[in-house]
């Protein structure tokens, strides 16, 4: 359980400092499911999170080939 919450937390603050914004909100809802014991909620939005990250990556090597 608390190591969900620390998990989820560490990631919105990650996801946050690289200005990766739906990053940061799926990791938010991850942590506040994780909170509730909601574990359902907790893994929905860690599929949301690895979805986004995959575009997220995609993006960003994208980004670094242009340069």
């Amino acid at each position: 359980e608390e190591v969900i919450q620390r998990l989820s937390h560490t990631l919105k603050g990650s996801s946050a400092t690289i200005n990766a914004s739906l990053l940061a909100r799926f990791s938010k809802e991850m942590n506040d499911y994780a909170k509730e014991k909601d574990y359902i909620g907790v893994e929905a939005k860690r599929i949301d999170f690895a979805l986004a990250f995959v575009s997220f990556k995609k993006i960003s090597e994208n980004w670094k080939n242009s340069l």
